[in-house]
């Protein structure tokens, strides 16, 4: 192959890989940069989750349901880059809980 198939062959890669982000807040503000999760999770999906679901007791977490701050589930730049390598077969997100 040449450098510029190569080259090409990255650029249609890198555009078929997204990023996901939904945040759900309770305080009315998102958590900063510098904030630590209470909890940090894996989750595990096959084929992009279609039927899959997945629980976490926040109230738990943080030690009763008025201490949770939000919860942030998002799909990382490597999350997609395992997607897409497993041709959606695994496609992994990222869960976060914040907590007072």
């Amino acid at each position: 192959m040449t450098i510029k198939s190569l080259v090409s062959l990255g650029f249609v890669a890198c555009s078929l890989i997204g990023c996901a982000n939904a945040t759900f807040n309770f305080t009315g503000q998102s958590p900063s940069e510098t904030d630590t999760p209470k909890l940090e999770q894996r989750q595990a999906n096959f084929f992009s989750g279609f039927g899959q679901q997945h629980t976490i007791d926040v109230a738990q977490v943080c030690g009763g349901i008025d201490k949770v701050a939000s919860v942030d589930v998002n799909q990382s730049l490597m999350d997609a880059v395992i997607a897409t390598v497993t041709l959606g077969i695994y496609t992994p997100l990222s869960a976060r809980v914040f907590c007072k």
